[in-house]
């Protein structure tokens, strides 16, 4: 909730908000516009899947391949059904920077550079 976010920014003083997904994502940067606006130009929020909206909101996220995702769990599967060794496997995923990463190497005003201090 709101009260939570305030509080871990206010504690941890982050630079960015990673979250597991892009649903909880879309969610803080939501809660960041009901904060003082200093609090969101200074915080990056990204996510994790590249759903359709994220490149509409200009989320930065991971992308992952889901159809290979599933094409590898189904032979996995059908390794471990017929009693065989599974080796794990590797899938390749991408970065995907949109708007909601900051460059928070330009200057801060002084109230943005006490909300990270």
């Amino acid at each position: 909730n709101l009260h939570q976010l305030k509080t871990l920014i206010d504690e941890y003083k982050p630079t960015v908000l990673m979250s597991i997904n892009d649903q909880i994502a879309i969610d803080m940067i939501r809660m960041l516009k009901f904060m003082p606006p200093e609090y969101a130009r200074c915080i990056s929020v990204t996510g994790f899947d590249d759903i359709p909206v994220a490149d509409v909101i200009g989320l930065t996220t991971v992308h992952q391949p889901l159809l290979e995702e599933g094409e590898k769990a189904v032979e996995l599967l059908h390794t471990l059904i017929q009693k065989e060794k599974a080796n794990s496997v590797t899938l390749s995923s991408e970065v995907v920077i949109r708007t909601s990463l900051h460059d928070l190497r330009k200057e801060l005003s002084p109230i943005e550079d006490t909300v990270l201090r």
